[in-house]
């Protein structure tokens, strides 16, 4: 055997989840197990020659990882990015524009004028109006807005 080639094993066990303690808040997986999958994922990453096995001992499985030649340094495994909470989206009247053609009326199977409030997602929010004035026809601004999706083409 070559004096410079260096080989390694490790096994860790992993019990079913539900024998992983209580079933509300399960116990975590070991370090032990989190060090044979980060050890594959290092020797996937730098082309170093691994088995990785799984087997079953009466209700846990066992992972063993063999690995020969140059072993890397696990690293931890990359995490998930977090997902952004996307915000609430709070429409202002004041932000409205009137246009001529801001929604399809279906009886008369035409455009009508009516207020716009855009959103970058493609939805809008349409308010019918013959008046190009916020309140221009005497009615409450704050009511009869619709919600209109885009069509494509």
């Amino acid at each position: 055997m070559n004096p410079l080639t260096h080989s390694h094993r490790s096994t860790a066990f992993v019990k079913p989840i539900n024998l992983r303690g209580r079933a509300w808040k399960p116990d975590p997986i070991t370090n032990q197990f989190r060090f044979v999958i980060r050890m594959a994922y290092a020797c996937y990453e730098q082309n170093v020659p691994y088995d990785l096995s799984w087997n079953r001992h009466d209700s846990r499985m066992a992972a063993t990882i063999t690995e020969s030649g140059n072993i890397p340094m696990p690293k931890p495994l990359p995490k998930a990015p977090k997902a952004k909470p996307v915000s609430d989206w709070k429409p202002s009247i004041f932000d409205a524009a009137y246009r001529l053609d801001a929604y399809q009326d279906a009886n008369l199977n035409r455009k009508r004028p009516g207020l716009v409030i855009e959103h970058s997602c493609g939805l809008s929010l349409v308010r019918p109006s013959d008046s190009d004035e916020l309140g221009g026809d005497d009615s409450d601004v704050r009511q009869n807005w619709r919600v209109t999706i885009p069509h494509p083409g």
